[in-house]
């Protein structure tokens, strides 16, 4: 991603200080909140994209929205940074099957054969061979998004910040692993520790039924026991927070996701529901590696436990970001 932002900079498709600036006005949704990249290096001889690993994974989906609208089309040395967001794709997935493996295969063939062309005098780690034996690996060990070690990068965040805090050095092991015990059984002791039921929000009110739109009424008609909803900006179930103005994908049309824009998160009857405008999905935009959609004026409601793809994904105005045309969202979790 360096070398592909490098090039661009020295052909002039845009600056480091037009990427930085992108990354410091873009409004991030509420998915992508936490995992924001930090500014940008701007002097391109110093350049390097350093950041956490989620902070990484957030900016390689993000660039093509910072400036894919920069770079021309077809460009090669663009499509070898397209090509490493397709192998992401594959390997973020929570399931795939076999007619996957033999596409994701095919991929990371084609990236290492794109890039070795595109940047034959850059040196590549050993991790970079790697890549070649993941479908294989899946088959045998199953999806590679439950072997992450992202995972452990955080735990590892807690016990650097215990250390960053405690005064005092002796013994520094012990004193770590007596905090995290005492963390852990406060944790597992907790009220909600293994609990599956219950489900928490934010920014909660009760409103009347009537303010809602006609259609929603409708919906909820069979739902709701009264003239009355509570309504809520976020709504936490089994783990997974769902926000107001995000989308879920509910289904597949050819080969296409269909999607729903997240307009109020309810709960009736202890149970999480979103309220969701159903969104058209105009086509997948390659260049910038994102669905295209645009809004309908229909209404859908679905119960949190019921909706297939239980990942939220944050949606952008691309209006507001100077391309134009449909909202744009990235593809990948």
């Amino acid at each position: 991603m360096t070398n592909v932002i490098k090039y661009c900079v020295v052909e002039g498709f845009f600056s480091l200080e037009e990427l930085d600036e992108e990354l410091a006005s873009l409004k991030f949704s509420e998915v992508d909140k936490k995992k924001k990249p930090i500014r940008v290096n701007n002097v391109l001889r110093n350049f390097k994209v350093h950041q956490s690993a989620a902070q990484t994974w957030c900016f390689a989906k993000f660039l093509p929205l910072f400036v894919g609208h920069k770079v021309p089309l077809n460009d090669r040395k663009w499509q070898s940074f397209l090509l490493l967001r397709d192998m992401l794709f594959y390997v973020c997935a929570p399931a795939l099957d076999p007619g996957h493996l033999l596409s994701m295969a095919e991929v990371i063939n084609e990236f290492h054969e794109c890039y070795h062309t595109c940047f034959p005098d850059v040196t590549v780690k050993p991790k970079f061979h790697y890549t070649l034996h993941y479908p294989n690996m899946i088959k045998q060990f199953g999806t590679l998004l439950y072997f992450q070690t992202l995972r452990f990068e955080a735990k590892h965040n807690y016990f650097k910040e215990l250390v960053y805090r405690s005064k005092n050095r002796k013994n520094m092991c012990k004193s770590l692993a007596e905090r995290h015990q005492y963390y852990m059984n406060s944790y597992n002791t907790g009220g909600k520790f293994l609990s599956s039921g219950d489900c928490d929000s934010t920014g909660g009110s009760t409103v009347p039924l009537a303010l809602l739109d006609n259609e929603f009424q409708r919906l909820l008609a069979g739902v709701v026991q009264g003239n009355e909803i509570f309504l809520c900006n976020s709504v936490k179930s089994l783990g997974i927070t769902y926000w107001k103005n995000t989308c879920i994908v509910i289904g597949l049309q050819g080969f296409l996701c269909q999607f729903s824009k997240i307009l109020y998160c309810a709960i009736t009857q202890g149970q999480p529901f979103l309220l969701c405008q159903k969104l058209r999905t105009v086509g997948f935009e390659r260049h910038y590696h994102a669905f295209a959609v645009e809004n309908t004026g229909h209404f859908e409601v679905y119960k949190v436990s019921d909706v297939p793809e239980t990942n939220p994904l944050g949606i952008y105005d691309t209006q507001i970001m100077s391309i134009g045309g449909s909202w744009l969202f990235q593809s990948i979790r």
